[in-house]
């Protein structure tokens, strides 16, 4: 039954994907249910499409919480988050720990932008297929740039070691060449 007290609304039935415990009109497939204790599942059609768990995860496509905040899933076809912001504006991830903090982000010129070290541009790809580490405009298919001092293009693998001495380099403003 479903009960009203004061400024809530209470049921007793747990409901199921097919038969929500609480929906709007005669849609009884559709609204919220209960899968099992301390969670909430969200049914539409007869089929659970999103469950709120005890711990705060939200899942959408599944039922199995796998520790993660955030999870979705498809069982057909690609599965993309989309992102959209209004018109001269950018869209984007924020990783961020607490103490640090990076930005993976579209800018208004369709180039993909990564911002670290208190969300200063660091690298970019642009709409083109440039990269660039250092410069918000590279020209080239691999375009890096040190605004002072040296700049060093360094490989390294397993025997030759991972110091700043170690492989091939090629530097610009420096005389050291491996």
């Amino acid at each position: 039954g479903a009960f009203v007290y004061a400024e809530r609304f209470r049921t007793t039935v747990a409901g199921s994907a097919s038969f929500a415990a609480m929906y709007m009109n005669s849609d009884s497939n559709s609204g919220l249910f209960q899968p099992s204790p301390d969670n909430i599942g969200f049914t539409t059609a007869a089929s659970e499409k999103m469950r709120l768990t005890s711990g705060g995860n939200v899942l959408i496509g599944t039922t199995t919480d796998n520790g993660y905040k955030l999870q979705v899933k498809t069982d057909t076809g690609n599965n993309y988050l989309s992102l959209i912001s209004p018109t001269g504006n950018n869209s984007g991830i924020l990783f961020n720990d607490g103490n640090h903090r990076a930005l993976l982000a579209v800018d208004t010129t369709d180039a993909m932008v990564f911002y670290v070290g208190g969300i200063n541009e660091r690298a970019r790809i642009t709409s083109g297929g440039n990269f660039g580490i250092g410069t918000s405009s590279p020209q080239r298919k691999l375009h890096i740039h040190e605004s002072s001092g040296s700049v060093y293009f360094q490989m390294t693998q397993g025997s030759t070691g991972t110091t700043s001495n170690d492989g091939f380099q090629i530097a610009m403003g420096a005389t050291q060449v491996n």
